[in-house]
């Protein structure tokens, strides 16, 4: 060995061991020609990490990657950074900044690339060059050989692209701790708005139930205050009775309507043996000859009680009897009628040819009076007197047509009785009510309409009465 070989040895010991020393470094620093970034190994790693991202198969390895990520995530905006795992439709939407601020050490823009999925590979020109480092560029993974000196050539050409390699420079403890919690902060955040997200979630299917059952309440009390049919018939029962025991008109009493709703409450109070409980009032002095009765079909025989010389007396209203207007119609008509009812007092029902007959005359009655030139042909007065008469005709035919047709002319169905309560259980045992009067009968009607009005409030009056022990 020359003189030259042994003191060249003692300084290439010296910067061996100038390397070893240098090598746990953590800090990085700028040195060496033209201010060239030079990474230094972290001093207080036992083991060297790659600055690479390579697997986190040890703690330090774990703790540099974190640091990296951190500070990658830290460049991101709060209100961007929460949403970095997922979305949730109930926060408002993030609105991005215009101009974000750049720097080549930081990773520049926040919006360039920043995902800590996104990890450029450098290549080492052997072990873990202290030149190489993480790329920030999401769109490109570059191999850079680190020389631990700067070379523009080995970044794209001076500032070109993204491959400043610097984001790992300076990982301290407190950097890393601070990058480990910036990470964990936005995770949280994550699992924070998935869980209020699913509450909201719940809240609303728990909103629709509660619709829901508000709906099928308001139902059941819509269908509990509706009335139904028979309660609204119950209700008009009721309105009629009121107004039949106070103040009924004389056209509702000719109609006897008032008359059947004083009957039918005084046989409801009663019962069947309680008629004679009520004021025992006389009726001799009604003539109830010309009170008419009905059965439920609805017929009315008052226009068919009145004879003479065995022929019916109808009363026909003068402008139905004018030849004019309603030819001989009457006259056949009364012929067709007193032949049918003197069958039915012979009992005997009247042949269907009789029947057919009456129906066809009353038919033509009634369309030539409903002819639109009638009506100007004749006052108020006559029109109304014609219609009412027609409507009277049009019970009796009916009466005439009934099955039993037979009891109205035998003394069967009639109103009869000496007293109200006598008269009432009659019409209850014939299944009887009272008839509208017919011209001429007003009187017997009104009176009979006051003897009813003052036995049925008597026997609410008695009835309501206990009886007193004998």
């Amino acid at each position: 060995m020359s003189l030259s070989r042994r003191k060249l040895w003692p300084a290439l010991l010296a910067v061996a061991v100038l390397g070893v020393a240098a090598s746990p470094a953590f800090a990085q620093r700028f040195v060496g020609n033209g201010g060239a970034p030079r990474i230094i190994s972290p001093r207080y790693f036992v083991t060297p990490v790659n600055p690479n991202g390579g697997p986190p198969n040890t703690a330090q390895q774990f703790l540099f990657n974190s640091a990296v990520l951190g500070r990658a995530i830290r460049n991101i905006p709060p209100d961007v950074r929460a949403f970095s795992y997922g979305y949730s439709p109930y926060v408002p939407q993030v609105v991005v900044p215009s101009a974000v601020p750049y720097s080549p050490y930081l990773g520049g823009s926040p919006y360039s690339g920043m995902s800590p999925y996104a990890l450029s590979t450098v290549a080492p020109s052997s072990g873990y060059p202290a030149g190489a480092t993480l790329s920030t560029s999401p769109y490109s993974l570059s191999t850079t050989t680190g020389t631990g000196s700067y070379s523009p050539s080995s970044y794209g050409g001076g500032y070109g692209g993204y491959g400043y390699s610097n984001i790992s420079g300076d990982v301290t403890a407190g950097s890393t701790l601070n990058g480990l919690a910036s990470y964990t902060q936005a995770y949280g955040q994550y699992l924070i708005n998935s869980q209020q997200a699913s509450l909201q979630r719940e809240k609303v299917r728990q909103e629709k139930f509660d619709t829901y059952r508000k709906e099928l309440e308001y139902r059941q009390w819509y269908d509990r205050m509706r009335l139904t049919s028979a309660q609204m018939r119950e209700n008009d029962l009721r309105e009629d009775l009121r107004v039949a025991r106070n103040s009924a008109t004389a056209s509702e009493i000719y109609s006897a309507r008032p008359l059947n709703d004083l009957l039918r409450s005084a046989i409801k109070t009663a019962g069947p043996n309680n008629l004679n409980r009520g004021p025992q009032i006389d009726l001799t002095e009604v003539n109830l000859g010309n009170i008419h009765v009905s059965t439920r079909d609805g017929g009315n025989i008052g226009l068919l009680q009145a004879e003479k010389n065995q022929k019916l007396v109808m009363n026909w209203p003068a402008v139905l009897e004018d030849k004019k207007k309603f030819e001989t119609w009457p006259e056949e008509l009364t012929k067709a009628l007193t032949e049918a009812v003197a069958a039915l007092r012979q009992g005997e029902a009247p042949s269907k040819a009789k029947l057919q007959d009456i129906d066809n005359l009353v038919a033509k009655m009634k369309a030539r009076l409903e002819e639109p030139g009638m009506v100007d042909d004749m006052s108020t007065v006559q029109f109304s007197q014609a219609r009412g008469f027609m409507r009277h005709l049009e019970q009796a035919v009916r009466a005439l047509r009934s099955r039993d047709a037979v009891n109205y002319f035998n003394d069967t169905w009639k109103a009869k009785g000496r007293t109200v309560s006598e008269l009432i259980d009659n019409m209850q045992k014939n299944g009887l009510e009272f008839a509208a009067a017919t011209p001429g009968d007003e009187a017997a009607y009104t009176a009979l309409y006051n003897a009813l009005r003052a036995y049925e409030g008597g026997l609410q009056v008695a009835l309501s009465t206990p009886i007193a022990p004998k």
